[in-house]
């Protein structure tokens, strides 16, 4: 059954990359700062694959029928494909407008701006054990301690 693995996704774009002449990813993220990893395969004359327009810093897109394949272990991301029946929608819903908000706000910039960094770094995914404890994969530049921590 085609419609077992599709889904209809709302989320910020957190970053957009051209993966050969006939191929683009969006990285998709909301507050949780999980990214979700969609690709499509276009004409090479096609500039704008995921009718985005001149997209300003963190849009809030709202996707149908997106086949969830798998996730990705090295990229650490969930991974779609834009199908057949896949389609960009102009609906408002309580959800894309929270998701604007959010997008817009200090918390949303940073999440999103994390999110980025980490593709950037190859490391796309949040690791942490509490609010008191972070996980870091990189050069430790300094170590600061907190009065009562």
């Amino acid at each position: 059954d085609r419609l077992s693995n599709e889904v209809d996704v709302v989320a910020c774009v957190a970053q957009i990359q051209k993966l050969g002449e006939y191929l683009t990813a969006i990285y998709l993220t909301d507050e949780t700062g999980l990214a979700l990893k969609i690709t499509r395969n276009h004409s090479a004359t096609n500039t704008d694959p995921f009718q985005l327009g001149n997209a300003k810093a963190h849009l809030v897109v709202s996707f149908c029928n997106i086949q969830i394949t798998a996730f990705d272990e090295i990229e650490q991301c969930a991974i779609g494909t834009w199908g057949l029946f896949s389609c960009k929608t102009n609906r408002v819903d309580s959800r894309q407008e929270e998701l604007d908000l959010w997008c817009h706000s200090q918390c949303g910039a940073d999440t999103i701006g994390a999110v980025c960094a980490r593709l950037e770094a190859g490391i796309p995914m949040i690791g942490g054990l509490s609010n008191r404890h972070q996980i870091s994969i990189g050069y430790i530049l300094a170590v600061f301690e907190e009065d009562g921590c």
